[in-house]
């Protein structure tokens, strides 16, 4: 997990540096006071000077605030995303709160979001909110939409496998697959539901399976392509399915969907699910 391990190693230095300072800050005031003893000791004509006690609680470390995971909450504002039994934005939503509550109640982890949920913002701001914030993986959540109400179903994109990070998206997504394959009814897309999205220069779409290593163009979704931390696009339902729609086009169905990321998250990081660390309630969400 490399790129895991280069920001654990960028806020080492980020906790060593502030660490430091403190400690100097600590020393000064200790060395102050047996400065202000040895004139005491002076005036007073004692043989030794009697230093008081220094508090060095102003030297103690910020608490490690966990693993930062970005949530995306797809589309927002005048951006309704597709539309069917159910519309998109209102979906992505309820599903990242949903994921949001979960991480916030386990305290090995820190939820950011890359924008408000009813707000629109373009893959460059959101895409750079995820990199000042330093998370350390991002989960960008979508629904698909056809002409078919046939279609349904749940994929996982991931960076494709020339792109640099390649390994570690498709970690992440594979994990997250296996949870939502374990825990729910929908159908898993394609041949694992871990897939790959490239876009042409004229714009064309391209989707490939897992198991293609062919490049059928130079760029895929940018917001994978422009955050420095392993990242996925889910596209868990489609919002044009009567099927989907109704197992999943709710705040309970999202819930479920959440809890189902949530899981893959804690796999993906080698971390048990974490349900005995969370409130009464929290854990079962999902219902």
């Amino acid at each position: 997990m490399a790129w895991k391990k280069r920001k654990n190693s960028r806020r080492r230095r980020r906790f060593s540096y502030r660490f430091k300072l403190l400690c100097i800050g600590a020393a000064g005031v200790a060395a102050l006071g047996v400065g202000i003893g040895i004139a005491a000791a002076l005036l007073t004509g004692t043989d030794s000077p009697q230093a008081g006690p220094v508090s060095a609680a102003s030297a103690e470390p910020e608490p490690d605030p966990g693993i930062i995971v970005a949530i995306d909450p797809g589309h927002g504002g005048t951006d309704l995303g597709a539309e069917g039994y159910c519309t998109e934005s209102e979906i992505t939503a309820w599903t990242a709160q949903a994921l949001y509550d979960l991480l916030e109640a386990d305290k090995r982890f820190t939820p950011v979001l890359t924008k408000d949920y009813d707000d629109y913002a373009s893959v460059d701001d959101r895409a750079q909110a995820v990199n000042e914030m330093e998370a350390e993986l991002l989960v960008s959540i979508h629904c698909n939409s056809d002409v078919y109400d046939s279609s349904s179903g749940f994929e996982c994109y991931a960076l494709p496998p020339s792109w640099e990070g390649h390994a570690e998206s498709v970690s992440l997504a594979q994990a997250i697959v296996s949870a939502v394959s374990g825990s729910t009814s929908l159908r898993i897309r394609g041949e694992n539901g871990v897939r790959y999205m490239y876009f042409s220069a004229s714009g064309d779409r391209q989707v490939a399976d897992f198991s293609d290593q062919t490049a059928y163009g130079a760029e895929t979704f940018g917001l994978l392509d422009r955050v420095d931390c392993p990242a996925v696009l889910i596209e868990q339902f489609f919002v044009t399915s009567s099927e989907d729609n109704r197992n999943f086009g709710s705040e309970s169905g999202c819930a479920e969907l959440a809890q189902c990321y949530y899981e893959g998250i804690c796999s993906y990081l080698g971390l048990d699910g974490g349900t005995e660390d969370l409130p009464t309630g929290v854990a079962s969400i999902a219902g």
